[in-house]
């Protein structure tokens, strides 16, 4: 059970996301970045909170963003100010739907808890769910405030979510508790609320690309938090154990280091590539490498670096490759398109979306990327794989990568 998990910087929505994690959901957590109608803040303590609830759960649980500010600006031009909290959470469920359809998630969960505050009424929470076409998951819906509190204290994301933010600055002066579902759905078809939402988990980003990972032990270490651990006084055991961790780190580091090179992995081979395709309507040829990223020693995570030129214009960019150690790209990340062969190797095509752009990858085995296709902002190319006994790929053959 995959689900997506709508995901504040606040007390809620992280213990609902650790108790769907706990009953054995896939969590994804999605923020909502309210920016311009809140400060950089908010969006720091989310990362906060998402790594510690890596820690709690053990569990590598992802964390998107996905800009809310138009959002909120379209539904104070569109929509009743008393209505804007209702409105807003109708975007962001919506948003979270799209994004979960995405990622096949079955799911949206929510941090709702009946009567909590003023805003969460059971009129309120009908209207926010007008034509949803998948369920919502509020596993705080009867509890109270204290059951809540205690529990974030005790995962650790009490006193993250109390650290202090600008808040959201788009809170009218009094919001509607007995909300009517047909002006809601009056607004919803005023702002066109589909629309917004479909674009907005288009633009959705992957903030764990570079910190998924679990953090080294070390950066989790604060000069001063351990002397709290061990009695106020105890700095000197704090400085011990910080050398200590330092030691054994780097003596790990010096023995993987050893057992890498006497034991080589294939799947940290690099790779140069042949590319081919158009770049705003003109045909343009280039190369590309790929290169693997010492990251974690439990994914193999991989950097291709790509520069096409045509008679006007050179276009130079990069994208990422991220497998587990059973050399299969993750699904969190990736969407599984079949199997496929190319000069009689086996392959396995994987696609997904970053940054305005499409990728495609034909993997053979050991996490061999033997071509690729990335499509967007006018770039329409492919890349084959350059070897010894094979020096283009089938897909150059043909007028355009569009034809596949």
């Amino acid at each position: 059970m995959k689900l997506v998990s709508l995901m504040s910087n606040g007390i809620d929505s992280p213990v609902a996301s650790y108790i769907m994690s706990r009953a054995g959901a896939d969590v994804i957590l999605l923020h909502m970045d309210n920016r311009p109608f809140t400060d950089d803040r908010s969006i720091e303590n989310v990362k906060a909170l998402a790594e510690r609830l890596r820690e709690a759960t053990s569990k590598d649980i992802p964390l998107y963003s996905a800009p809310h500010g138009e959002n909120q600006k379209a539904i104070s031009e569109g929509c009743d100010s008393n209505y804007q909290c209702v409105m807003c959470k109708i975007v962001m469920q919506r948003t979270a739907v799209e994004l979960a359809k995405r990622l096949g998630a079955s799911g949206v969960i929510m941090g709702d808890s009946l009567g909590q505050v003023a805003s969460q009424t059971l009129r309120n929470i009908r209207a926010e769910s007008l034509g949803l076409d998948l369920p919502i998951v509020r596993p705080l819906i009867g509890m109270d405030k204290t059951e809540i509190v205690d529990l974030a204290r005790e995962i650790g994301t009490f006193d993250i979510s109390i650290r202090p933010t600008d808040g959201c600055l788009a809170l009218p002066q009094r919001v509607v508790v007995d909300a009517d579902p047909e002006k809601s759905r009056g607004f919803m078809q005023s702002i066109d609320v589909l629309a917004l939402a479909k674009r907005t988990a288009e633009a959705a980003v992957l903030l764990r690309m570079q910190d998924y990972w679990r953090i080294h032990p070390i950066k989790y270490i604060r000069y001063g938090r351990l002397p709290m651990a061990y009695g106020s006084n105890n700095t000197g055991m704090a400085i011990v154990l910080v050398g200590l961790m330092l030691i054994g780190s780097l003596a790990f580091f010096l023995v993987a280091q050893t057992w890498t090179s006497l034991n080589p992995d294939p799947a940290e081979d690099p790779h140069e590539y042949t590319v081919t395709g158009t770049i705003g309507g003109e045909v343009c040829t280039g190369t590309a490498k790929s290169e693997y990223k010492h990251e974690s020693l439990n994914v193999y995570t991989y950097q291709f670096v790509y520069e096409v030129s045509s008679s006007s214009q050179t276009v130079k960019d990069d994208f990422g490759l991220i497998c587990d150690r059973d050399y299969t790209p993750i699904s969190d990340l990736y969407t599984y398109v079949g199997t496929d062969e190319i000069d009689g190797t086996p392959v396995t095509v994987w696609k997904w979306s970053e940054h305005d752009k499409d990728y495609r990858v034909w993997l053979a085995d050991k996490c061999k990327v033997m071509e690729f296709l990335v499509q967007g902002e006018g770039l329409d190319i492919v890349g084959g794989i350059l070897e010894e006994d094979s020096r283009f790929c089938r897909h150059h053959c043909t007028s355009s990568p569009t034809d596949f």
